[in-house]
């Protein structure tokens, strides 16, 4: 892997509450990621999460967690080599759980780049909320200004499959005949809603000018495994990168989760080039 002046190694991982030992999965890398993101990180585990980075040079970190919340005891860690400006999000009913997103400016040598580091809730056990932070994430995709943006996370979408070459989302449902469908209600709202909530991330470069990082270098029908629920595979974990970037490098680190077992998701590795 090769890093210039130009280049952003990010590494993003779930972490699924674990403690701060499972970066021990940092010892064997051969490059230090220049700005890691990590979702499920408990509030006070925190500082122990920070303070390992600091060792291993990731020296600017941010932590999304609110002391003042009444649920969700949890956050996400921005950490880098560079420094970091943390923006505000802005209010709205739509985000019930501001915990869930990281926003920051990063000072790259390549120029300020915008990071996202987002976890959606899930659907099975938080109802509605699930589209409502979606629909929160698009509105603030639309009226950003332009800068070089890396929006990472895990987004409990879509489901593992594919129908007619495009993704099928939870907000749909499935028919006898194989074919899925949204129509009707789920979660207190209508499928439809859920399905382009969910689709528009996806599919909607158009809107929001921003690439999924491993289409764009793999092709549009790739899908892989990154977290197992109920005994089925899912793909939840997702780099998307504005158009100041290409996308030199894609992986996912697999191993995390199925062999060392350090966490339930795997790691995403990606390196970008700026433009």
């Amino acid at each position: 892997m090769f890093l210039g002046n130009h280049s952003i190694f990010l590494l993003n991982w779930n972490v699924n509450f674990r403690s701060a030992d499972l970066l021990v999965f940092f010892d064997s890398l051969s490059v230090i990621p220049d700005i890691v993101c990590l979702q499920e990180v408990r509030a006070q585990r925190s500082e122990a999460f920070i303070n390992h980075f600091k060792k291993l040079g990731l020296v600017h970190c941010f932590f999304s967690g609110r002391p003042d919340s009444s649920e969700k005891y949890y956050g996400n860690i921005i950490a880098s080599h560079w420094p970091l400006q943390s923006l505000p999000l802005p209010k709205s009913p739509l985000l019930k759980w501001p915990q869930l997103i990281a926003h920051v400016k990063a000072e790259a040598p390549c120029g300020p780049v915008e990071v996202l580091n987002v976890h959606i809730p899930n659907g099975s056990n938080n109802g509605w909320a699930k589209v409502d932070t979606f629909d929160y994430l698009a509105d603030l995709l639309m009226f950003r200004d332009g800068q070089p943006l890396v929006l990472t996370g895990d987004f409990n979408e879509p489901q593992y499959v594919l129908q007619d070459g495009r993704i099928v989302t939870f907000g749909q449902r499935r028919l006898k005949d194989g074919r899925y469908i949204a129509q009707g209600m789920r979660k207190g709202g209508e499928r439809s809603h859920w399905d382009q909530s969910v689709r528009w991330f996806f599919e909607g470069e158009g809107d929001h000018g921003l690439r999924h990082a491993l289409w764009d270098k793999k092709g549009e029908v790739c899908l892989e495994t990154t977290h197992i629920t109920r005994g089925e595979p899912r793909w939840f974990d997702h780099a998307f990168v504005s158009s100041h970037f290409r996308v030199v490098d894609f992986y996912y680190d697999h191993q995390v989760r199925t062999q060392s077992k350090l966490s339930d998701h795997s790691a995403l590795c990606l390196e970008l080039e700026k433009v």
